[in-house]
């Protein structure tokens, strides 16, 4: 089954949420293939009400495009202390099917809530940011022949993410985490799977 992955973002204190997603997105690696932000839903108070805003974009937009969206769907809340915007995109990632490798855009999901929505369901440990892809296999490519081009695109996939936060964290990231639904540690898995042929 499945097992999804997040990398958690937290940043120094001065911008609001909505500011601390853009400076999330500004640093995002999105895949030339699938530019652009491909969804965005807004929820208010909790996950279980209906989305203020549910749209795709198939072409992808960009910030800048997506940005007045936003903005008008949340009205004067833009500190959204009360509101989670959701958001898709792309992010190359070396990926091991039909016996080849393949660099594929993997969609992921965006995601930054207020301090005060979903009290009951939050989860302390969720940051402001959460960045979420659906399979951990993506990275451990756990059905992929132990060779030498395996080694290589793990440890690609591994130096993307790596870049991406230390983008972040010449950009007022203080804190990040990267961690399973299931609760298993990817870090060393990645360390063990993608390290040993020095």
């Amino acid at each position: 089954m499945p097992d999804r992955v997040y990398l958690d973002l937290w940043f120094r204190a001065g911008p609001h949420a909505l500011a601390r997603l853009r400076r999330a997105l500004s640093a995002f690696p999105f895949s030339p293939r699938r530019p652009g932000i491909a969804g965005a839903r807004i929820f208010a108070l909790d996950w279980a009400q209906p989305p203020l805003l549910d749209e795709t974009y198939p072409g992808g937009l960009s910030l800048d495009e997506l940005w007045p969206e936003l903005e008008n769907a949340l009205g004067a809340a833009c500190d959204l202390d009360d509101f989670a915007v959701e958001l898709t995109a792309h992010w190359d990632l070396w990926h091991f099917q039909n016996a080849a490798w393949n660099l594929t855009p993997v969609p992921v999901l965006i995601v930054a809530a207020g301090a005060r929505f979903d009290p009951a369901g939050r989860d302390p440990d969720t940051g402001q940011v959460r960045i979420e892809w659906v399979d951990s296999g993506l990275f451990l490519a756990d059905s992929a022949p132990w060779t030498r081009p395996t080694h290589q695109r793990i440890r690609a996939n591994l130096e993307s993410l790596l870049g991406y936060v230390k983008k972040l964290e010449r950009s007022g990231l203080s804190k990040r985490k990267v961690s399973t639904e299931s609760g298993w540690d990817l870090v060393q898995q990645l360390q063990a799977r993608a390290y040993p042929l020095q």
